[in-house]
């Protein structure tokens, strides 16, 4: 197996390159150091072209393993949570490489409770002596259930709908795995849904699987303005990511998103949980806030693995990640985008006032977006060390929740080693443009040694 490809959250990498039919059959046969011989594991995939090829040396793999297999086909990746849970298995995959460039691809592992095993643990169980048996692509006997759950899976989450007034909604699927669903969601009638890009296509021919990249984003709001919308909605490749946009084309952060699902909330003494990335907005959303002063703030790492398993223990009201995943205790923490959808919509039909009127309202930063650097890792803990002794100042707060993180009342920054290559990222934001570039300045004096 090649190591290269077991991430810290799953597993992936280019295809044909260093992902292909002979690794990811392989990778199946050898779950048997994860699940039981002879135990039910459901597998789907999401639209890449790619995808149909490696979920079938995927269903060898696990059938020559000794494995029962559901095939539910084309699916988000949230949705394999509601798959396990609904046949009843120990276990599920999913084909899919998320937002990532076309030509990528991968594997996610949840186990039976909807939870996903990291690729480092993976290779790791894997990789064991016991498990290490050479294994051959071949043709087996076929012992694969095939089903399709669309239809139930849209009924699940049509029910969470509440909307007070008419509202009109722009929804790009990208051209991913989440138009299956969305084009059997039941809309109610006062919520006038324009689904776009809905056709499947591993080319991604409208901009691409990412909701991060400006092209995307300028394509809803072109889309937005159109149509006349109040509100656009952009859905990553596998549908764990959902992007929003007011009615003048203008994208919501998360936190601001959260912000307005508060307002919904029967129980404010829930908790709320947010990666280190969020810290410093939800920081200036509660000091501005009533509603969210009375939350409870729960500070986690960044990446699914970690959110998903600190909402549940929690019994969060929701999580929130700069990166657009939303997690509801409604499908156990999940990560569907397309739950996230239908409460924002339903929160934005509540709104007193336009959506588009919410930034006016909001606390206006400055926000440098994610810098990469090329680093050699031994040496951050040296250059963390730098670092805190530059920033130590009275008032400011230093905390290593993930990576190093320096907090003032007027700026914040984190640095953070990247899970797959060797690189450190940069996140600032500041009240002033002049401190974000001073600091943006500084550190990169430090991290560009």
């Amino acid at each position: 197996m090649n190591k290269e490809i077991f991430r810290l959250y799953d597993i992936r990498g280019e295809y044909p390159s260093l992902i292909n039919e002979k690794e990811v059959f392989e990778i199946g046969f050898k779950l048997t150091s994860i699940f039981k011989r002879g135990a039910k594991i459901v597998i789907g995939r999401d639209s890449r072209l790619s995808s149909p090829n490696l979920s079938k040396a995927l269903e060898d793999g696990l059938n020559s393993a000794g494995f029962n297999v559901v095939d539910v086909g084309i699916i988000t990746t949230p949705m394999l949570d509601f798959a396990v849970d609904f046949f009843k298995a120990e276990g599920g995959v999913v084909v899919t490489a998320s937002h990532n460039p076309k030509n990528d691809n991968g594997l996610g592992v949840v186990d039976s409770s909807g939870l996903f095993i990291g690729g480092e643990d993976l290779f790791l169980k894997m990789s064991s002596l016991k498990n290490n048996s050479k294994t051959k692509l071949k043709k087996t006997k076929n012992k694969t259930i095939r089903k399709n759950i669309d239809l139930k899976y849209a009924e699940e989450l049509s029910r969470y709908f509440d909307v007070s007034k008419k509202t009109k909604a722009v929804i790009d699927c990208s051209n991913g795995s989440a138009s299956p669903v969305i084009n059997k969601i039941k809309f109610p009638k006062n919520v006038e849904a324009i689904i776009i890009n809905d056709n499947l296509d591993g080319n991604f021919p409208a901009h691409g699987p990412d909701p991060t990249q400006k092209i995307a984003q300028k394509y809803i709001a072109d889309a937005v303005l159109k149509y006349k919308a109040d509100i656009g909605i952009v859905f990553d490749g596998d549908g764990d990511r959902a992007l929003f946009a007011d009615g003048k084309g203008k994208v919501i952060r998360p936190e601001n998103i959260w912000r307005i699902l508060a307002q919904e909330s029967d129980n404010k003494k829930q908790p709320v949980v947010f990666t280190v990335l969020c810290r410093y907005m939800m920081g200036l959303i509660k000091n501005s806030s009533e509603i969210s002063d009375e939350f409870d703030f729960i500070e986690t790492r960044v990446g699914h693995l970690f959110m998903k398993d600190v909402c549940r223990k929690n019994k969060a009201f929701a999580g929130v990640e700069s990166s657009m995943h939303y997690y509801f205790p409604e499908d156990n923490f999940s990560g569907s985008a397309i739950l996230a959808m239908i409460k924002v919509v339903g929160a934005v039909s509540k709104l007193p006032y336009d959506f588009y009127q919410l930034l006016d309202m909001l606390p206006k930063i400055f926000v440098s977006q994610e810098i990469n650097f090329k680093f050699d890792l031994k040496k951050l803990s040296e250059s963390y060390s730098k670092i805190k002794k530059i920033f130590s100042k009275k008032g400011n707060k230093i905390y290593f929740i993930d990576g190093i993180s320096v907090l003032s009342s007027d700026w914040w920054f984190n640095i953070r080693p990247s899970n797959t290559e060797d690189l450190v990222r940069l996140n600032i934001e500041a009240k002033e443009n002049k401190k974000l570039e001073e600091i943006k300045k500084h550190l990169t004096k430090i991290l560009s040694k």
